[in-house]
């Protein structure tokens, strides 16, 4: 048959050429060469070997033969199974070491992206960054495993993939793409309980003779997997995405039609060139334009063609047949006849099923997957379950108000797909009440399976579904791909327990986040709310902030699922109240966030806690001023956050050397367009649209580092707020953190342009996942609970920040005195046992009782298998930390009968800009001296830390305290 152009043909043949090899999520896969086999390629140190990669040929596998591959971007990201590191493309080349590919700790963008091409079983491993180099094994006897030229088509540049049950992974095909899987066989259903088939028949569908109740098809095409969708004005392809179309019978032919009401043309628009996509139109016709026939194709991609008669003027009908095809990866177009024009037909409407019954087609389980062929629009208390397409099951959100037994009350409403047929819906076995439509269910046990079924007059089940209830919200967030370096579009609906109505479907952008995170297959999610041109766009949801960004927290090294949640809920109680909370009454320095169910792409996915960010809106900075024909750009508040280790996030130490060499920061440049300076990143303002200035950070730090004591006493007020540094500390020291010490710990000031504080850092805090005797890879090895923390972040942690060190050495500070009383106060209110161990017993009994850890121990038993062991071990690890502390900071608790209560009283004082700070122990009258004796100021002050402000610069005594005003 004539094919439409040359080039078309070439252009085909090209792309479908290619294919990927199917890799699934979290599992491991050896990277096999064709030429030596054995066990892999792996790491090189690990086998006595110089090469950073090396090829192990022997039989026996090693643990670092294994690799996570995964989608990112343009490509795949390879990673290795035990040190946690990816392949990255290096152009420098070192004999014996290194030739065209190292190893990488972070992504760092395409040169740790890699595509695959099919040659049969096996195929080239080809670098994104740089297309001409492909994966290659020397085979000088070094087995040293780097890149060669693309083109060498030497056994040693091919590789094919084996899983850990040593299945060999096959290229291409269709479970890449749409929910039927690989096609097997001649008829199956979805995970969405379509039936489809691909048995030859002359009318493979059901022609729709009420187009108010029409009978809805998904079309799958064979070769790619992916489902038919709707782009624009043409027809797509989409592994997500599938649009419904109905047909109708015509005069010579089907007249094919969305589901809501455009019509696909036969025209063929740009006859000859790349760009001839099936196009979409808007109206009803029945004209040759919308006349299509039915053929059918039998090769390793057997299905059904859909072809027209073409009525384009620039082809005469004695030419034939045209056909849709997969065309691209993108788009269906017209070709002729080859495997890229097979597709068949899903539906899991019971007119289609009797159809396919009747001309002899049956099906395994369909007493029990396809309740979809009767109803649609199933609904419970108003609201839609969601449905889990990988177990073929629903979870519906129910309020907490039914935890404990309460008796729960449902009603029951769906759409039926065939209007004639006699059935209803039962619950548990219970039809809706005749008069309330509820139906009652006791006491909800969210552990347990409960049954949707249709059912006959005579209570015959004709088709069943599970169900599951939570408690928790659900959120189903939906993208086609995602990666670490820039946001790809998707949609997001989150599901609240108090809805009585659906959700709304929003659009959004999705970008993997954190540095480790990315390297576990549990994904955290940046999230960003557009509108429908892609414009930002602000949500509120689970009772929180009004905004565009948000976070899913996977929480994948918390064995608890739970320590960041609870760490920053317990400091946002707390806290001292940041030094502009007058100025800022909503500034908050902590996120807020509620735990939730989470479903990607259909599929249950795990639990995860959707937070707020810390960002100016949360903290109140004055905002930046932007330029004007009259004025320069200001830059008001700044956000900073450290992210790695340095000396300047260690503020005057290289890691693990407990040597001060006083030098000052290195240099800054508020001009040269980056975001980090010294592994820290400017968070506010946006550095590649606004002015930024390192300033406040680069001088509080050099503060820090090259200050005198006396010095460093009389101005660390003014660079740092005291009293949340010494709530920050207590705090970190609580809970033994491992990486919050510095890194991981967000800086901010309010207003560098201000009369009063110009120069001073607040604090927030950040990812406290390595807290509560567990370290930030999820170890409990060395964290155990009687540890002196300064001595600890030594040993293990890179040693302490250098702000907390000269505060703690240099006496007339008083700052060991001055926590003495901030621990006193805190032990007997927030850091109480039995409050701090209930913060974790809460949530721990939340998820159990909603069903949610045990769902996620089936999902991601490696690293979440027992939520509830984790929160005792948590528990046990407190008793143990807060004896330790209590003798520390010699804490006895209040004797409850109220004899040999009498608390010698204290007071520590710090002088700071136009203020003094005093720190009590109990209610005192303050008085301070000038340093000439005379009485300047009288105050009557509470326990914890007062600011006494309007104070001229100079030196006054406060109770038998000196104390340096600026």
């Amino acid at each position: 048959m004539k094919k439409i152009s040359l080039f078309l043909s070439l252009f085909l043949l090209a792309t479908v050429a290619l294919g990927t090899p199917v890799f699934e999520e979290g599992k491991k896969y050896r990277i096999v060469c064709d030429m030596f086999g054995g066990a892999g390629i792996s790491i090189g140190s690990y086998h006595g070997s110089t090469a950073y990669l090396y090829y192990y040929a022997s039989e026996a596998i090693p643990s670092d033969a294994y690799w996570y591959i995964a989608k990112s971007g343009d490509g795949y990201t390879i990673q290795n199974a035990e040190t946690k590191q990816y392949l990255r493309y290096e152009s420098q080349r070192i004999e014996n070491i290194c030739k065209g590919i190292a190893l990488s700790t972070t992504i760092t963008g395409d040169d740790c992206l890699w595509t695959f091409s099919d040659e049969g079983t096996s195929c080239y491993i080809i670098n994104v960054a740089q297309p001409n180099q492909q994966f290659n094994v020397r085979n000088d006897n070094t087995y040293l495993v780097g890149t060669y030229t693309l083109g060498d088509s030497g056994a040693n540049n091919l590789f094919q993939f084996y899983d850990e049950q040593n299945n060999l992974i096959g290229n291409g095909g269709s479970s890449s793409g749409g929910d039927t899987g690989s096609l097997t066989g001649d008829s199956g259903i979805t995970d969405d309980g379509s039936y489809w088939e691909r048995t030859g028949l002359s009318q493979p569908i059901v022609y729709t003779t009420d187009t108010s109740n029409p009978v809805l098809y998904k079309i799958l095409n064979v070769r790619s997997g992916y489902y038919v969708s709707a782009s624009s004005s043409s027809l797509a392809q989409s592994s997500t995405e599938a649009t419904m179309f109905y047909f109708v019978e015509g005069a010579d032919g089907a007249n094919i039609y969305t589901q809501d009401g455009q019509y696909v043309s036969g025209r063929i628009s740009s006859f000859g060139s790349s760009t001839s996509y099936v196009e979409l139109r808007s109206g009803q016709t029945s004209t040759s334009d919308n006349t299509w026939n039915f053929g059918y194709y039998t090769d390793e991609n057997t299905g059904y063609l859909i072809g027209v008669q073409t009525c384009s003027e620039n082809w005469s009908s004695s030419d034939g047949y045209i056909y849709w095809n997969d065309y691209n990866e993108k788009y269906i177009g017209f070709y002729s006849a080859d495997g890229g024009s097979t597709f068949v037909f899903c539906s899991a409407d019971s007119r289609h099923l009797s159809h396919l019954q009747a001309n002899g087609i049956t099906f395994d389980h369909t007493g029990s997957s396809n309740l979809s062929a009767y109803v649609s629009d199933i609904r419970l208390n108003g609201k839609s379950p969601v449905y889990d397409s990988s177990k073929r099951t629903y979870l519906f959100s129910l309020p907490d108000t039914y935890r404990n037994g309460k008796n729960t009350s449902l009603t029951l409403s769906y759409t039926k797909l065939n209007l004639t047929a006699d059935f209803e819906m039962r619950l548990n076995g219970f039809a809706p009440d005749s008069e309330t439509g509820n139906i009652d269910l006791g006491g909800i046990d969210c552990n347990s399976d409960y049954t949707l079924s249709a059912c006959a007059a005579d209570g015959t089940e004709l088709a069943t579904a599970t169900l599951h209830f939570t408690y928790l919200p659900i959120v189903e967030v939906n993208v086609s791909s995602c990666n670490g370096y820039y946001y790809t579009a998707g949609t997001i609906r989150v599901t609240e327990p108090n809805q009585t109505t659906d959700a709304e479907l929003l659009n959004a952008k999705y970008r993997y986040r954190g540095a480790t995170a990315q390297g576990f297959p549990k994904k955290a999610y940046a999230i960003k709310l557009t509108d429908a041109t892609g414009a930002s766009m602000d949500h509120s949801f689970l009772g929180l902030r009004n905004d565009n960004n948000w976070i899913l927290d996977a929480m994948v090294v918390d064995k608890a699922c739970m320590r960041n949640r609870v760490s920053t809920d317990l400091w946002n109680d707390f806290s001292t109240a940041p030094y502009h909370k007058a100025e800022e009454k909503k500034a908050l320095t902590g996120t807020r966030g509620q735990f939730v169910e989470v479903f990607l792409n259909g599929s249950y996915h795990g639990l995860y806690c959707f937070t707020e960010k810390i960002d100016r809106k949360q903290l109140k900075l004055k905002k930046y001023e932007a330029a004007t024909e009259t004025q320069d750009a200001v830059v008001h508040g700044s956000l900073y956050k450290s992210t790695q280790w340095s000396y300047e996030v260690h503020m005057g130490h290289y890691s693990d050397q407990k040597q001060y060499p006083g030098r000052a920061p290195a240099s800054y440049n508020n001009n040269n367009g980056k975001e980090e300076w010294q592994s820290f990143e400017v968070k506010y303002p946006d550095y590649e649209d606004e002015k930024i200035d390192w300033g406040p950070l680069w001088n509080a730090i050099n503060m820090v580092i090259t200050s005198s004591d006396s010095e460093f006493a009389s101005q660390v007020g003014n660079y740092f707020d005291l009293p949340v540094v010494n709530d920050y500390y207590l705090f970190i020291e609580l809970m033994l953190a491992t990486d919050n010490h510095g890194k991981n710990m967000y800086f901010f000031n309010y207003d560098q342009q201000a009369d009063h504080n110009a120069e001073k850092l607040g604090i927030a805090p950040w990812d406290l996942d390595g807290t509560w005797g567990r370290n930030w890879e999820g170890s409990n090895s060395y964290t155990q609970a009687s540890q002196d923390y300064d001595s600890f972040l030594w040993a293990h942690e890179h040693g302490n920040l250098t702000l907390f060190t000269r505060l703690s050495d240099i006496d007339n500070l008083y700052w060991k005195e001055d926590l003495k009383v901030r621990y006193a106060e805190l032990r007997s209110t927030y850091f109480d046992e039995t409050a701090l161990q209930d913060r974790f017993r809460t949530y721990g009994d939340l998820f159990a009782e909603s069903g949610a850890e045990k769902r996620e121990a089936q999902r991601w038993s490696a690293y979440h298998n027992d939520i509830s062991g984790d929160v005792d071990y948590i528990c046990d690890w407190l008793s143990t930390r807060l004896a330790m502390l209590d003798v520390q900071y010699g804490y006895t608790a209040p004797d409850p009968s109220g004899i040999n209560t009498t608390v010698q009283p204290y007071l520590g004082a710090t002088g700071g800009d136009g203020c003094i700070y005093v720190h009590l122990n109990s209610p005192q009258t303050v008085k301070v001296y000038s340093i000439g004796g005379q009485l300047v100021h009288t105050a009557q002050a509470n326990s914890g830390v007062t600011r006494l402000d309007a104070f001229s610069a100079g030196v006054y005594i406060v109770n038998g305290h000196k104390v340096l005003v600026k």
